[in-house]
């Protein structure tokens, strides 16, 4: 057994992360395996790999690989180099001592993976601007979905986003169009969602609570402009609850309507969903109070409602 304990430098970063990082030399399926198997723990408890370190957190991880790896220098990390129409797509809107809120634009994933480029990611970019800070992702927007995004500075203040996200303390606030003429000047989506066991559609009538409230801003010939205030958080809550009530957003490619897609597109050269997060409502980290973030309907967006 070979015991870690977690410094400053690791704080609010998941155990999977820690567990790569350290041992950037075993094959994560191996790493995957050791978890499944029981064979790390955190504090004394078997460890899911989903969990936030803090500092001081005592890791046992139970295999000989870890007494060849865990001490072996690494090479030094080259800065990485973004260009600068890159970091141009990229607006901050607010900074303080714990955190940043970016305004992200639409066609940019928040978070390296397939299909993203390499330096491309929100976060991978924001990093590069603030080389000296270890930058974490407070939560996720869509690649598709553009406005504000929170990203911690610190272990501390992530964590105590985090506790207060969970605690239902965040408002987030969007604005959506979508297809069809809701008649009602509010209302609410009361509706369970599960991910399709088959892909990355999210169904209704199964799975986790989730409650979505709207009202109307403009009601266009066939279209609707909406805000939205999400009660929960559920992946894709926006697109499937609003498809499920008929309401599809419009360009939404994975829920919504294909014909009616195609020819909004077609009217309006519009490349993406026409879904934005415009205002962010949260307490800030360390003083408690609520600050209130906003961003205005990007220049793709405001010229489809100024053409309707």
């Amino acid at each position: 057994m070979n015991e870690f304990s977690i410094t400053k430098d690791d704080d609010g970063i998941r155990l999977h992360k820690w567990l790569r990082k350290q041992f950037a030399d075993m094959p994560l399926s191996a790493i995957h395996k050791a978890l499944r198997l029981k064979r790390i723990r955190l504090n004394g408890k078997r460890a899911k790999g989903e969990e936030i370190l803090s500092e001081g957190d005592a890791v046992a991880v139970y295999f000989h690989f870890a007494a060849d790896t865990a001490n072996k220098p690494t090479a030094p990390t080259q800065a990485a180099v973004i260009p600068e129409a890159v970091k141009a797509k990229i607006q901050i809107l607010y900074e303080d001592e714990d955190l940043i809120a970016l305004d992200k634009p639409a066609n940019m994933s928040v978070h390296p993976g397939s299909g993203t480029a390499a330096q491309r990611s929100a976060i991978e970019v924001i990093s590069a601007m603030y080389p000296e800070l270890t930058l974490r992702l407070a939560h996720r927007l869509d690649k598709d979905t553009s406005g504000i995004l929170l990203v911690a500075k610190h272990g501390k203040a992530l964590r105590t986003l985090l506790v207060a996200l969970r605690a239902g303390k965040f408002q987030k606030i969007y604005q959506a169009l979508v297809f069809g003429k809701i008649e009602k000047e509010s209302d609410t989506i009361d509706i369970a969602l599960e991910r399709h066991e088959h892909g990355q559609k999210i169904t209704t009538g199964g799975g986790k609570r989730a409650v979505t409230h709207f009202r109307v801003l403009q009601r266009f010939a066939d279209t609707t402009l909406v805000e939205i205030d999400l009660e929960t958080g559920r992946t894709h809550q926006i697109r499937a609850h609003f498809a499920a009530i008929g309401h599809p957003i419009c360009l939404d490619q994975l829920h919504g309507d294909f014909e009616k897609n195609k020819t909004f597109r077609k009217r309006f050269g519009l490349k993406r969903q026409f879904l934005h997060a415009a205002n962010l409502t949260f307490p800030q980290p360390t003083f408690g109070e609520l600050l209130t973030i906003k961003s205005p309907l990007p220049a793709d967006l405001a010229e489809v409602i100024a053409q309707l």
